[in-house]
């Protein structure tokens, strides 16, 4: 998840099912605790990190 001031996610949609799913995203709300509990399942970097390659 990016938070951050003037910086946007596009997912990417190679179907009409993946765009319907993205869509219903923007349904959803982050509450400061869930964002908290978010942060800790998933601590964010400290700094430049490198992407996994799958």
């Amino acid at each position: 998840m990016i938070d951050a001031c003037n910086v946007i996610a596009i997912p990417k949609a190679s179907s009409r099912r993946r765009l319907a799913e993205n869509l219903g995203a923007l349904d959803i709300r982050l509450t400061p605790d869930l964002r908290a509990a978010l942060d800790r399942a998933f601590p964010p970097p400290h700094g430049a990190t490198p992407l996994e390659m799958l």
